[in-house]
């Protein structure tokens, strides 16, 4: 959720399992302004960043859609942009004006043909071209069986904005996939 200037926006999954996002724009009187429907359709809701007029939200299925949305206009927001890669973040945190730090994990594709999460992944975005927005860089740590608190508590990271660091607790996993036994540890 997010407030601007009298308005709440929110980003709610319809259906765990069948629809996408739908993103409403509502007044303070409680009227609907505006909704934004199934955007990921057939997706998850992984994560989502208010920041300025903008709207950036990851869904996921196998590859992790990251869109950018427009809300300068709560009547009639769009999405401006979109980048598809594997994996998916279940944070994201402004870098500076034109940048993003996603978290989250990589995907591998298991011996029955499903998706299964890899090892922890930092991405960082370049939204600079709203309308194209890249990867400028991806980082893999770890395997299958990989976790953070990081992943779904934003208290669990520091930034440090002068230094451009970024720490987070990890454990850091490798797993076979064919028999499930884990091969290493590190935290």
């Amino acid at each position: 959720m997010n407030e601007r200037d009298g308005v709440l926006f929110t980003a709610n999954q319809k259906d765990w399992t069948t629809n996408g996002v739908d993103i409403f724009a509502i007044d303070s009187t409680g009227k609907l302004l505006s909704k934004l429907e199934n955007v990921g359709e057939k997706e998850r809701f992984q994560s989502s960043r208010y920041i300025g007029n903008r709207l950036y939200l990851v869904t996921f299925e196998q590859i992790d859609p990251l869109f950018v949305i427009d809300t300068t206009n709560p009547k009639n927001m769009k999405i401006m942009g979109e980048l598809k890669m594997p994996g998916y973040s279940t944070y994201l945190h402004p870098y500076d004006e034109n940048h993003l730090i996603g978290i989250g994990y990589d995907t591998k594709t298991n011996p029955s043909g499903g998706t299964n999460n890899g090892g922890i992944k930092v991405d960082l975005y370049d939204v600079t071209d709203v309308s194209a927005p890249k990867q400028k860089y991806s980082q893999v740590y770890g395997g299958s069986g990989s976790s953070s608190d990081a992943l779904w508590n934003p208290r669990a990271i520091v930034w440090d904005d002068t230094r451009k660091t970024l720490l987070l607790p990890v454990q850091l996993m490798d797993q076979n996939m064919n028999t499930y036994q884990f091969t290493s540890a590190w935290q």
